[in-house]
């Protein structure tokens, strides 16, 4: 009987086991998943770069410029924070 009840629990072990390595995969590909939806909004922003820079140079479109500039970083926050996150 020692060795029935040893087994069942070593089987409960590994299925918590399972379902935090479950948990992990899932919390894992969702920050991949932000991670490239930010890389492509990057790009998308940095497509529009030379527009926005012309822009800069004129005090009446000065302000498209710095919202631009506060668009691309956020993104870059967004990597930064996933990439402290995951550090841990």
């Amino acid at each position: 009987i020692k060795d029935i009840t040893n087994s069942v629990s070593g089987f409960f072990f590994v299925l918590i086991y399972a379902r935090m390595v479950g948990l992990a995969c899932i919390v894992y590909g969702l920050f991949f998943l932000v991670w490239i939806i930010s890389k492509i909004i990057i790009v998308i922003i940095l497509v529009v770069a030379p527009i926005l820079l012309t822009c800069a140079m004129f005090p009446p479109t000065r302000k498209y410029a710095t919202n631009w500039l506060q668009v691309i970083l956020t993104p870059l926050v967004v990597i930064l924070l996933l990439i402290v996150s995951c550090v841990q």
